[in-house]
């Protein structure tokens, strides 16, 4: 229960620093406009959306790798009857 509070406050911490430091601000106009914060420099629209289509293919990969995961359970043969004769 103390992790999930903890856990949760930071989460919440985190959140308003970057909306104090509007970084996801900066953030978005980035990925649809390709504007780099800071400058007056642009993206071409055909590297953003390289940059956006390999994202989507590393982030795919790895939930992928995260759902293949779970154990499997694995089915073990039925033990040999030691008494079976009495």
């Amino acid at each position: 229960m103390k992790r999930n509070i903890s856990i949760i406050l930071n989460a919440l911490s985190l959140t308003l620093i970057l909306v104090a430091t509007s970084f996801i601000n900066n953030l978005l106009f980035f990925l649809i406009a390709g504007a780099i914060p800071g400058t007056t420099v642009s993206v071409s629209p055909v590297f953003m959306f390289a940059i956006l289509v390999i994202a989507g293919y590393l982030l795919a990969r790895k939930t992928m790798k995260l759902f293949d995961a779970k154990e499997e359970i694995v089915e073990r043969p039925m033990p040999r009857k030691r008494y079976a004769r009495l």
